[in-house]
């Protein structure tokens, strides 16, 4: 609402440059933070008031125009004044508007609406080495520019758009905040308890990857958290299937980042070699943060951490993260000494010594079935309640974007106006461009397969590897997935010929692509372009080196069943012109590209 006002802009910049103050740079921008938040206020009250009574006073001036008007008629001169209230009750209803979304806590009075809020949350929500060195990474200072790109840091206190509006008058002031905590890794604690610490984040998600395990996929750069999901199910399915005993522990850790110690993770660092400036830096982080305390919504008092990590913070997942790897290191070196070894108990007396819960299959994991059948009605039922509470009326899929774009008046059915296919084309044709709910489905099970072209040397495709064995073009994994398999790859595995319609080859050294099945010459495959000379080859999977050799003139080694007849020797004519403006490169290996856009 502020930003709205013509003077704002100007009045922050004065208030802001009036502030004299002493001390470290942290605390005199807190100061001047502070200063200029009372000088706000005091503006607010003069500036904009009650906006219902200016809302009232505008009304009723408009309303004397009006009945002016229809007796007597309006001047030039009153035409003008009318006009001009008119604005100022436009501008006002605009202030009002976004006085009302900043106060309000989400919280809608229809049902409808709380459901379109939830729906478009869910809709839009986006190798290891020997050292763990950072050494090589670019530690300068914060600089004006790399900060300018992103977005402006934000205080307790002040939304993100007032700092973003007013960048050009606080970025000096800020960027000396930062500068002197690089010098001395001591940031003031008033500082750290209003700003959410960006410094080193982005740093330290480049090389977590180096030195966190492969088991761990949360918060890890290349990794994604169903990966885990993925390899639990498929480790389950294939347990199961199989028919030998196990047991299964699920464990959640209590409270895991308040219980955090920070010396403990100060060790882990220096075990990991990161550099003394790089753990001063982390313990400034740690050591300066408080949290206040809110009665009634204004701060009564703040309280000075002495361990665990702030949740909300961007930086603190990825130090989490370096503190539960000692325990997956911990298992995994157990493991391989020998100590863990299963012995027969009764599944009662277990429960009771390990103080848990016995469970049937399927439980949840990180939110989402594990065991059990995926086609079975009850399978999803879980995670359709979890989703009815939160949407507060049991819509699923295609019904609740129906609700949204049709109407629902909680008493009845409303008529379509418009069929639901043709809100689901593009908006160039004529559609909204919602989309077809199967098709994006589609489209996400495909992306699993080019995950697996590209992600070789992660945990889960060596898993789904290890369990199903190779394709035969090289490439991918094996699609043949017995019919009792009850596990997520098996519904992954039945959209690969839609998958591999829309990747493409890049020839290289011609050793990985087929010279007949792929596609990588044309708009289809040559089998599909040729078929009469497909139909009397010999070898169907034969790659290209095999044919053309590697070097001009191709060799064109190929053996056909028989003698070919008038027609397929003009085909082999076409083939041979047609690749003709083949150009090879055998020192580059060959490529895989999916052609179309990434979204």
């Amino acid at each position: 609402m502020w930003l709205q006002h013509p003077s704002f802009k100007e009045n922050f910049r004065n208030w802001w440059r009036s502030f004299q103050g002493n001390g470290w740079e942290g605390h005199k921008f807190m100061m001047r933070l502070q200063s200029v938040k009372t000088k706000l206020k005091e503006w607010n009250k003069v500036s904009f008031g009650e906006l219902n009574e200016k809302k009232k006073s505008i009304l009723n001036d408009l309303a004397n125009f009006d009945a002016f008007e229809q007796v007597w008629g309006l001047t030039f001169d009153l035409l003008n004044q009318r006009a001009l209230r008119k604005g100022e009750l436009e501008e006002l209803i605009l202030r009002e508007k976004i006085h009302w979304r900043q106060k309000a806590r989400v919280k809608w009075v229809k049902k409808g609406d709380y459901e379109i809020l939830l729906y478009f949350e869910k809709l839009y929500a986006s190798p290891t080495g020997e050292s763990w060195s950072v050494e090589r990474l670019d530690w300068s200072p914060i600089s004006e520019e790399s900060a300018l790109r992103d977005k402006a840091p934000g205080p307790d206190g002040f939304t993100i758009a007032v700092f973003q509006d007013c960048w050009d008058v606080i970025k000096e002031d800020l960027v000396r905040v930062f500068a002197e905590f690089h010098r001395s890794g001591i940031i003031n604690q008033s500082t750290n308890a209003s700003f959410i610490v960006l410094q080193s984040a982005f740093s330290l998600r480049g090389v977590l990857h180096e030195t966190i395990h492969s088991t761990q996929g949360a918060f890890v750069q290349g990794r994604q958290i169903l990966d885990g999901v993925l390899i639990a199910n498929e480790i389950v399915d294939e347990r199961r299937r199989s028919r030998e005993e196990g047991v299964v522990f699920k464990i959640d850790f209590e409270k895991a980042y308040d219980h955090v110690m920070w010396d403990f993770l100060d060790q882990v660092s220096e075990k990991k070699e990161f550099s003394p400036r790089w753990r001063k830096w982390m313990s400034g982080c740690l050591s300066s943060v408080s949290y206040a305390i809110l009665v009634n919504g204004n701060v009564k008092g703040w309280v000075k951490a002495s361990r665990g990590l702030r949740q909300g913070d961007p930086l603190f997942p990825f130090l989490f993260t370096l503190v539960a790897d000692v325990l997956s290191r911990m298992l995994l070196r157990v493991e391989e000494r020998n100590m863990l070894e299963g012995f027969r108990v009764h599944l009662s007396r277990l429960t009771e010594m390990l103080d848990c819960k016995a469970s049937v299959w399927p439980i949840l994991y990180l939110g989402l079935p594990l065991g059990g059948n995926p086609k079975a009605c009850g399978f999803w039922d879980p995670m359709i309640e979890r989703i009815s509470r939160r949407l507060d009326g049991g819509y699923k899929n295609r019904e609740v974007a129906k609700g949204f774009f049709y109407g629902r008046d909680w008493e009845g059915k409303r008529d379509h106006l418009v069929r639901w296919d043709v809100v689901c084309k593009p908006k160039a044709i004529g559609g909204l461009g919602f989309g077809n709910i199967s098709l994006r489905n589609l489209a996400l099970l495909g992306k699993w397969l080019w995950r697996y072209l590209r992600e070789r040397s992660t945990l889960w495709h060596q898993v789904i590897l290890s369990i199903y064995g190779s394709h035969f073009n090289g490439w991918d994994v094996n699609t043949l997935v017995r019919w009792s398999h009850r596990c997520p790859w098996k519904a992954i595995a039945q959209v690969f010929q839609e998958f591999s319609l829309f990747t493409r080859f890049v020839v290289g050294n011609e050793e990985r692509i087929r010279f007949w099945e792929d596609l990588w010459w044309g708009d289809q495959p040559l089998g599909t372009q040729y078929p009469r000379l497909f139909r009397v080859v010999l070898d169907k999977n034969i790659p290209i080196s095999s044919v053309l050799g590697s070097t001009r003139p191709f060799s064109w080694n190929l053996n056909f069943h028989r003698n070919l007849s008038d027609s397929e020797i003009e085909d082999l004519e076409g083939l041979m012109r047609s690749l003709d403006g083949l150009h090879l490169s055998p020192s580059v290996p060959d490529a895989r590209f999916w052609p179309l856009s990434s979204s």
